[in-house]
């Protein structure tokens, strides 16, 4: 048999070493974390920064505990197909995807989009871990979370108390029906009060619009009219947390976003934080006026996950129920899942073996949306209202959504 002249060995050259990171496991869909550290160490550091960051491995982990995908069971295949399985919505605008498992950063990717401030739109921009993004109504729920800490300082006042009792100043606003409103209500969005935010937000008949527009906001949403007996049906609106945020303030004896600062980000390490006011006034808007870096608000998820703990450290009281009495008679069970609450008054969901085997079953290119089913959930919203309420206009361009 003939021997062939074997190559000789020659140094690896820089080029080629980049070549070879261009060729990593991320590429062919595989984010392997230790094929991924055996690549980068050929690379220059800003070289290894972007190749990192392409395949999404975080580069500073902000306070969080790091792992790679396999170490807390996730599929880095899968994970590596999300560029791909984005594309398939034809009118996406996701900005950013952070995942985060047993506590620990995994995963994130971050892309081009627009981005509002209120109902003003930017023009295209590329977000990163360090730009702040609206989170809108997501607002409510750390409003919520910060209710909670109040009570649990005995600094708030009964949840079961009247709300009208605490603001002494608008008593030329109280009756008969709105004295029977109580926090645990505003908590619930089982309120009572006539609330519209279903118009389009042209119209004077959209309270969302006055209420952001309003000079004296807490005085705008007392001055609502009482629709129905309050704890008998969901209303989603932004007025009841307006209340809220105006009622934790008086008690803590200072600002909301203050004491926002002090008892909720600053434990957190959140430091960049923006919380948009009230267009009529200086008094920041608690509905949907926040703005956070993603990974920041991946905190507060996990915060909730590990029952107010935070890397080992007690940062809100452990979780609250808050019993609904519409819902616990079955007529609000799926509007009260977008609405927040004292860290949930849901009770615990039962299993449902179908879903749990199609979430283990998901995979990006399997997604679809069904347009009718989509629409049956917002009817299904609007049914738990009272039928006063109801009217057959179309979603508009929300300011909180």
């Amino acid at each position: 048999m003939q021997n062939r002249r074997q190559p000789a060995a020659r140094e690896t050259t820089g080029n080629e070493s980049r070549a070879a990171i261009r060729s990593a496991s991320c590429d062919r869909g595989r984010l392997d974390a230790g094929n991924m550290a055996g690549q980068i160490r050929l690379a220059s550091p800003a070289a290894t920064t972007a190749r990192m960051r392409k395949c999404g491995v975080p580069i500073d982990h902000d306070g969080w505990a790091a792992a790679t995908p396999a170490e807390v069971g996730l599929d880095a295949a899968t994970l590596s197909e999300l560029d791909a399985f984005l594309r398939q919505w034809p009118k996406r605008n996701v900005h950013a995807v952070v995942i985060a498992r047993r506590g620990k950063l995994v995963f994130e990717r971050y892309f081009r989009g627009r981005e509002r401030r209120w109902m003003d739109w930017s023009d295209e921009v590329q977000f990163s871990p360090t730009k702040k993004h609206d989170i809108r109504s997501i607002s409510k729920s750390v409003t919520s979370l910060l209710v909670g800490t109040a009570v649990s300082e005995d600094r708030f006042p009964s949840l079961d108390s009247p709300v009208i009792d605490c603001f002494p100043e608008y008593a030329d606003l109280r009756t008969r029906k709105n004295e029977r409103i109580t926090f645990r209500h505003l908590l619930t969005m089982s309120h009572g009060l006539r609330w519209d935010e279903s118009r389009g937000w042209k119209s004077q008949a959209n309270n969302e619009r006055q209420l952001l527009e309003a000079v004296d906001p807490s005085r705008y949403v007392l001055e609502q009219r009482v629709a129905s007996p309050p704890g008998t049906a969901f209303n989603y609106s932004g007025g009841a947390t307006t209340l809220l945020a105006a009622a934790v303030a008086k008690a803590a004896g200072r600002s909301f976003d203050v004491y926002a600062k002090d008892r909720l980000f600053a434990p957190l390490g959140i430091t960049d934080v923006e919380w948009l006011s009230f267009t009529g006034c200086a008094e920041v808007a608690a509905f949907a006026g926040l703005r956070l870096r993603p990974r920041d608000l991946a905190k507060l998820g996990q915060l909730m996950v590990d029952q107010g703990r935070w890397n080992g450290r007690q940062i809100l009281p452990a979780r609250r129920r808050v019993d609904d009495p519409a819902h616990e008679r079955g007529r609000t069970r799926r509007a009260v899942l977008r609405i927040p609450l004292v860290a949930g008054a849901l009770p615990a969901q039962r299993s449902r073996p179908d879903v749990d085997r199609r979430l283990r079953q998901w995979r990006p290119t399997s997604f679809r949306r069904s347009p009718a089913r989509s629409r049956g959930r917002h009817q299904r919203v609007r049914s738990s209202q009272p039928d006063s309420d109801r009217d057959s206009q179309p979603a508009r361009d929300a300011c909180c959504d």
